[in-house]
């Protein structure tokens, strides 16, 4: 078991700007916990002196960043966890403060080899705020841009009853598919796909009118050649035919479908109507206008998979975890407004889950559930 803590500002001069700088913290990180392959097994604590991690000691390690500083899980996993050997007790980020791990057994410190630096929101006045929030900028911009032309989960969604004859999802990986899959659908339904990457939107369309089904691997090569922007936005690593968890990804489509059963299911989903709209699902105006118009789901059996796009930064951008709360509340009753028995697929701004249950239901379901995964020390 590892930990993660993140320090709340006790010299902050404006309250909701050192709630903000938590909330950034926390969402760089704690979105790792929603059913992602390989989900790390960490513990999540706010503390409000560095000197209550010390209380920690039964961790193999513990993760400590100052509020406003975004770490970044799929950073530090990619880059930094392999250094931590647990032989040194501090692990420093070079020419930075308000980062460090802290392992109970080690002895001495050690500097990590990394060249990036970490994006810190300083919450300690407002000038300071104001100048130092243009470096969320930089990660506001990737997850806006980013394309998952595969997603990072094993699927294993509910079922309906009954034939779905609209559907909305994000532009990423084919979770609608599993979806559509094991509920059926009406060779009339008309699938939504939504997202704030307009590259992702693009990408996906390109994808349905041309892609045969077969050889993904082949055709994942063949989008980061149509389009060089994908692997400016992605980097050389992730969402590619190389990948271990794309390929991961793929190989279970592959044994939930079977090969011809794909391209069967394929063949008939590229035959609907889609529909494509680019949209921040934090802007709760524009999505409504989307949801609310001809395209309504309502007297439809409907179904809705949004991943987790309330828990990224464009989302959550000037908000406190209690707004984020309250905008995933919004969302929700958007959706129970438009269809009150839409299915639902996808999570709150942090770890509550909703997976196949009405809207309706996800809406009475979601809490503040950031207050039961961090615990105070």
């Amino acid at each position: 078991m590892k930990a993660i803590v993140v320090i709340e500002s006790q010299i902050a001069e404006v309250k909701w700007m050192a709630d903000v700088a938590v909330n950034y913290s926390q969402l760089s990180f704690d979105f790792s916990q929603l059913s992602r392959i390989n989900a790390p097994d960490y513990d999540f604590y706010t503390v409000s002196d560095v000197s209550d991690i010390y209380q920690l000691t039964q961790y193999e390690y513990v993760i400590v960043i100052e509020a406003g500083t975004m770490l970044g899980y799929t950073y530090f996993e990619r880059q930094i966890a392999k250094q931590i050997t647990r032989e040194s007790e501090y692990y420093r980020w070079p020419n930075n403060t308000t980062a460090f791990v802290w392992c109970p057994i080690g002895d001495g410190e050690s500097v990590l080899n990394t060249g990036y630096t970490l994006p810190v929101v300083d919450p300690s006045t407002p000038d300071t705020f104001s100048l130092t929030h243009d470096r969320a900028i930089e990660m506001l911009i990737s997850q806006s841009n980013i394309s998952y032309i595969i997603h990072n989960e094993i699927p294993d969604p509910q079922p309906s009853t009954q034939p779905l004859q609209w559907a909305m999802t994000m532009s990423s990986g084919f979770y609608i598919n599993y979806i559509l899959h094991n509920t059926g659908f009406t060779t009339d339904c008309e699938i939504h796909h939504v997202d704030i990457s307009r590259l992702s939107l693009k990408v996906r369309k390109y994808t349905i009118d041309n892609w045969d089904g077969i050889n993904y691997y082949n055709w994942m090569d063949h989008l980061y050649q149509k389009f060089p922007l994908l692997e400016a936005y992605n980097g050389p690593d992730r969402f590619h035919s190389h990948d271990p968890a794309a390929r991961e990804c793929w190989q279970h489509v592959i044994t939930t479908f079977s090969e011809e059963g794909w391209q069967e299911h394929w063949k008939k989903y590229t035959q609907l109507k889609h529909h494509y709209h680019n949209c921040n699902l934090g802007d709760n105006t524009k999505f409504a206008q989307i949801i609310n118009s001809k395209h309504s789901p309502t007297n439809k059996v409907s179904a809705f998979w949004w991943n987790g796009a309330l828990k990224r930064l464009p989302a959550n951008l000037l908000k406190t975890s209690a707004q984020s709360t309250q905008m995933a509340r919004q969302f929700l009753n958007t959706l129970k407004t438009a269809n009150p028995e839409l299915l639902a697929y996808g999570s709150d701004h942090c770890g509550t889950e909703f997976n196949g249950c009405t809207v309706t239901e996800a809406h009475t379901q979601c809490k503040d559930s950031r207050k039961i995964l961090w615990k105070q020390v």
